[in-house]
Parts: C-alpha cells; sequence; structure tokens
C-alpha cells in the first residue's frame, strides 16, 4: 500500500473551567506532548476505511460523523484511504481523545483532497473551519459540547473561551449554539512552564458526564450559579 502522507494531532487538558464552558463561561485550556498520528495509506479497495475496516460500520461515531461532516464541508475524496491510527492519549480520561480522532479525520479528508490536486486546500488557514465541523460532530455525538477541546487540538498551545471577545488576547474564530456563544483566543503558555499529569487508569463516559451536569444544572434552582462561579474563577 501506498503512502500519501499522515496528520497528527495533540491531547489537550482544561486548566479551569471545565463544564461551565458548555453553557457559555470562559475557560482555559492547553495542548499536551502526548498525541494522536494518522497514517493515509492508499488502497484499491473502494471508500475510506479505518483500520480496514469501512467507515459507518464498525468505526468510532466520531470518525462516521467527522468524515460525513468533514467531505460536507470541503468535498469528498476520489481517492480510497485506509486510516491507521496510533494514539499517546490515554482514552475516556479527559484528554481530549474524541476531539483528537475528529479533528484527525478532518485534517485526513484534507490531506487526501489536497493530495489530489485541490489547490485551495491549507489546513493552516483553514483551521478555524476544522474547528468548527469538529464542534459540529462533538455535539452530534455526545448531545452537548463546547468547542474548547477541537480549537485546542487545532490550533495548539494555550486556548481561551469566553462569552466575548476579550482584550489583550490574540481572537482566533467565534462558535454558536442555539443561544450559546463562545470566543476563542490564543493563550502564550511560558517555554519553562511544566504540567504533570496523572493517569488514574479509571476510565470516563464523556457523553454520560456532560448530561449529568445538564441535570444538575436544570433541576436545581442554585445550578448556574455554581457555573457562574466556575467562570467567575477562571477569569480571576
Amino acid at each position: 500500500m501506498e503512502s500519501i502522507g499522515y496528520v497528527t494531532v495533540p491531547g489537550k487538558a482544561i486548566l479551569l473551567g471545565e463544564h461551565a464552558v458548555v453553557y457559555g463561561e470562559p475557560a482555559i485550556s492547553m495542548a499536551i506532548s502526548r498525541g494522536m498520528t494518522v497514517l493515509l495509506q492508499k488502497i484499491e479497495n473502494g471508500g475510506w476505511f479505518e483500520s480496514h475496516r469501512p467507515i459507518g460500520a464498525r468505526t468510532s461515531p466520531y470518525i462516521t460523523e467527522a468524515f460525513i461532516k468533514s467531505t460536507q464541508e470541503f468535498g469528498k475524496p476520489q481517492t480510497s484511504i485506509n486510516m491507521v491510527v496510533d494514539s499517546t492519549i490515554p482514552p475516556a480520561s479527559g484528554l481530549g481523545s474524541s476531539a483528537a480522532i475528529t479533528t484527525a479525520t478532518i485534517a485526513s479528508v484534507l490531506a487526501t483532497l489536497k493530495y489530489e490536486g485541490r489547490e485551495d486546500i491549507d489546513i493552516n488557514s483553514l483551521r478555524h473551519k476544522i474547528a468548527r465541523v469538529g464542534h459540529m460532530v462533538e455535539t452530534h455525538v455526545q448531545g452537548s459540547a463546547s468547542p474548547i477541546d477541537t480549537t485546542t487540538v487545532t490550533y495548539g498551545g494555550g486556548i481561551l473561551v469566553g462569552k466575548r471577545k476579550i482584550l489583550g488576547y490574540n481572537h482566533l474564530w467565534s462558535a454558536r449554539l442555539g443561544d450559546k456563544r463562545w470566543e476563542l483566543h490564543s493563550v502564550d503558555i511560558p517555554e519553562d512552564f511544566h504540567f504533570v499529569l496523572g493517569y488514574t487508569g479509571i476510565k470516563g463516559n464523556t457523553a454520560r458526564l456532560v448530561a449529568r451536569v445538564k441535570s444538575f444544572v436544570t433541576k436545581n434552582r442554585f445550578g448556574m450559579e455554581v457555573i457562574k462561579d466556575i467562570g467567575d474563577l477562571t477569569i480571576e
């Protein structure tokens, strides 16, 4: 099989504002050194595959939805591809494995379109669209999601999310979902900054946890007050 290239995407860690960011409150995140690489192999089977499994059959819902939405947004490649995923991100650990595979799939579609001669495809200039499509995918799969994960793994570095544009920070793009609005900014991370993450091995279910937080927020009169306090702490 001929290799036409590969894409790499980092994982992420939310430092402040996790869960509250889903409700439009500010949060701070950063990319981490662990990540995901997808090798793109040109094959003769016809169609798109992940580890030789047809996309949509037994593949991750993130891969399936990312492939569908990215081809709708950018166009469907004619080349048959097998995606070989190599990840060092612990799954179901809050470190962005779903955002990484979503973003990597979108980038794989773009890389293949570029391989086919699409001169308008430049991943660096399309980062805001990649993050937006990725946010749509995570919202579809999880039921509710903020754009912080896909933005962090798409742009790298540090990301600050707020309800409005925040002076003094480089604005990247704007996201909206119903009555919720997010403004995404880049944040400089000091070169000598070290953040150590301990992995317990206990796996979580993002969609289930998001639903539990939503239930707490909607069924308790002080639920939104807690969310607001988290946002205030992040800005402080």
